[in-house]
């Protein structure tokens, strides 16, 4: 069912009302008797274990060594799973805030872009440009700007492409000083994105998936710059985390990296496209915590499986 070319979805949540008999228990799983998962449709049986397992996952995560008194601690996690056609969610932790940063790069785009489809000389980002001067534009962190030669000109089209695929600093600033937070902090409110409504350097799992969605129906849209932006962040250089787990399905994704951070935020292009955030402290990120955050993803991409197996079934 659609209404003006939108599909309007009622099953983002389900809800079960079971009656249990004696002797089965409130429990996953037990080797004696029968549990209240033994109770459902093998397809939710299936998403329920899965849930499960996420949760299980999250318990296990690797402890962290505290730099001020060599204590260990585990450090939060957030993840959330969201179907784009459907609506459903699955979180762990999806409300926690964190420091977004490299991360806020793709909503802070995203409002520029919006902002430029009504023209004028303002917005004329393939007329616009940046003459690279190493003395004025110098930023530290990631990005390539920042090698080239003095005078080298870019569009402020090409800024866009930077941000989105190299994570630009030099870009992201130059753009972030010619348009500043305005249109965002707008954004943020209209969307009702509250982990980023006292700051928009912060955000949850949940609202790094809403995020993607908003991005999504842009770049799916048909906009004047629907194709920089989900080109841009396609070829992301960064093929980490969900790119990695996307495996030969298409990603576009935002990664983002510093201290007490390392998150990643994107869209699976399977048949059926699903948003997914992974917010994380782990910042040294070792091959250990990769492996382990990667196990996440993956545990959500069984479940994405399983939930579209469960409507066609």
């Amino acid at each position: 069912v659609a209404l003006d070319g939108e599909a309007l979805c009622c099953a983002a949540n389900t809800y079960l009302m079971l009656h249990k008999p004696g002797g089965v228990l409130s429990a996953t799983e037990d080797s004696r008797q029968e549990t209240v998962l033994d109770l459902l449709t093998p397809e939710l049986r299936r998403q329920a274990e899965l849930f499960s397992e996420l949760g299980s996952l999250m318990e296990e995560r690797p402890y962290l060594i505290s730099a001020d008194d060599g204590s260990s601690f585990r450090p939060r996690i957030g993840i959330c799973y969201f179907d784009l056609e459907t609506g459903y969610t699955v979180s762990c932790g999806g409300d926690t805030v964190f420091d977004s940063a490299s991360v806020i790069k793709a909503p802070f785009i995203l409002s520029v872009l919006i902002d430029a489809e009504g023209g004028g000389d303002r917005y004329d980002l393939a007329g616009k440009t940046l003459e690279y001067n190493r003395d004025e534009y110098y930023r530290e962190g990631t990005g390539r700007i920042v090698d080239s030669p003095d005078g080298t000109v870019y569009t402020y089209e090409e800024l866009v492409r930077y941000v989105l695929s190299y994570s630009d600093n030099v870009a992201f600033n130059t753009l972030m000083r010619a348009y500043g937070y305005g249109s965002l902090h707008r954004m943020i409110d209209k969307q009702g994105w509250e982990s980023m409504k006292s700051s928009a350097s912060r955000m949850s799992a949940r609202d790094g998936c809403r995020v993607m969605e908003q991005i999504y129906k842009y770049t799916e849209g048909g906009h004047k710059y629907s194709a920089l932006m989900k080109d841009a962040l396609i070829d992301s250089d960064q093929p980490k985390l969900i790119a990695r787990v996307a495996g030969d399905r298409k990603a576009a994704h935002k990664y983002g990296w510093d201290y007490g951070a390392y998150h990643d935020i994107g869209i699976v292009y399977d048949e059926h496209p699903y948003a997914v955030a992974i917010f994380s402290e782990y910042d040294s990120a070792t091959a250990a915590q990769v492996e382990y955050l990667d196990s996440l993803l993956e545990c959500v991409d069984r479940i994405h499986t399983e939930y579209r197996a469960s409507l066609e079934g």
